[in-house]
């Protein structure tokens, strides 16, 4: 026996196909765009004299933007430092070329060289001030960068967040939440995604509930989903609308939710053929 509330809900299941589609086409752009973010903000070095040429160095990076953390780096030993840059070539998933550049810094260090990877300002302010600091007598130094947001960090930004724009625009139209409120009085049919809505249907305005029966994707599994028809009006439902409710793969537990939505609305059922005779 299926237990009728005063309250019925139903929430459509998000399907596979629209978990990759916004994956595919909102996902990459975005980290993309928080990569280049959390670049922004300050760099600040401090560098202390071991001997009259090693000198350990901490570098802190304090984002723009409190999502991020600061993070702390300690190169110790260092004897020197020297600017690198390095040109990659890799395909893009459409199997095009495309080229960019790797800036690093490598350090010279008692126990060998380190190359860290930094972004090509932040590196070579690195080697010019611990290349200054080996060379003068202070036992201690401090300086700061600052990365701003510049013409080429806008020209990054620009298309990917076209990109991003449109990507989510698109995929919330595939991803969505819907669910169907059924109380003593009217449904309640509740999208949240593109379109977005919130309709209240009488139950005046419902023809029947028409239970169907399909097979189910790869599989011989037979798949029983309860409908509302709602009556042609004038306006966006000239032609009628359907609302699915509940899908299930054992028929009577349909067949008795349907009878008794029916009784509830006092509107008629619309059944396979096979299945009437079993209702």
């Amino acid at each position: 026996m299926i237990a009728l509330f005063s309250t019925f809900l139903y929430l459509v299941p998000l399907n596979l196909f629209s978990v990759v589609f916004f994956l595919f086409f909102c996902s990459a752009p975005l980290l993309a765009i928080l990569s280049a973010v959390r670049s922004l903000g300050t760099f600040e070095i401090a560098c202390t004299k071991l001997e009259p040429q090693t000198v350990d160095c901490e570098l802190v990076h304090k984002p723009y933007f409190p999502l991020f953390p600061t993070t702390k780096e300690i190169y110790s030993g260092i004897k020197g430092a020297q600017y690198d840059l390095e040109t990659r070539r890799e395909k893009d998933s459409e199997g095009d070329e495309i080229t960019y550049t790797v800036h690093y810094v490598i350090f010279q260090k008692v126990t060998g060289q380190e190359k860290v990877e930094f972004e090509g300002d932040v590196a070579q302010f690195l080697v010019n001030h611990i290349q200054d600091f080996l060379k003068d007598n202070r036992p201690n130094s401090s300086a700061m960068i600052a990365r701003e947001a510049d013409l080429t960090f806008w020209l990054i930004i620009g298309p990917l967040l076209g990109f991003l724009a449109i990507g989510s625009l698109v995929a919330t139209t595939v991803i969505y939440r819907e669910w169907v409120e059924i109380n003593p009085y009217c449904v309640i049919h509740t999208r949240i995604g593109l379109p977005w809505y919130k309709k209240v249907i009488r139950f005046t305005e419902i023809d029947c509930l028409k239970v169907t029966e399909e097979i189910a994707e790869e599989s011989t599994r037979k798949i029983y989903t309860l409908k509302l028809v709602i009556q042609p009006r004038d306006g966006f439902r000239k032609s009628g609308q359907e609302i699915r409710l509940y899908a299930h793969n054992a028929p009577q537990e349909v067949l008795q939710l349907s009878q008794e939505l029916a009784d509830r609305m006092g509107v008629p059922q619309v059944l396979p053929k096979h299945l009437c005779s079993s209702s």
